[in-house]
C-alpha cells in the first residue's frame, strides 16, 4: 500500500467513526451486548455477549490504527515533498 493510499484509508476511517449515524449505531450495538451481558440467565450467553463485545473493540481498534497509519504516511509525504523542495543536486 502506498502512502497516498494510507491516507485515503485514514480519511474514510475519520469519515466513518465521525458520521453521527455510524457513532449512534455503534453506542446502540455496544449498549445491546451489555444489556445481554447483563440480563444473561447462562455464563455460555455471557461468554458470548463478551466475546462479541471484545469484537467491536477491536474493529474500533483497527479504525484507529488505519487513521494513525495514515496520519503517519501524510507526515512521511509532506517530508519527501520538503525533501526535494530543499534538496538540490550538485551541479
Amino acid at each position: 500500500m502506498t502512502d497516498d493510499d494510507a491516507v485515503k484509508r485514514q480519511h474514510n476511517a475519520e469519515r466513518m467513526l465521525n458520521d453521527p449515524l455510524f457513532v449512534e449505531a455503534w453506542d446502540a450495538l455496544r449498549g445491546r451486548l451489555l444489556g445481554i451481558m447483563e440480563s444473561a440467565q447462562t455464563d455460555e450467553a455471557t461468554i458470548r455477549a463478551k466475546l462479541a463485545l471484545g469484537l467491536l473493540n477491536d474493529l474500533r481498534a483497527h479504525w484507529a490504527r488505519v487513521v494513525t497509519d495514515g496520519k503517519i504516511a501524510a507526515e512521511s509525504i509532506r517530508l519527501e515533498q520538503d525533501r526535494r523542495k530543499w534538496w538540490r543536486p550538485a551541479a
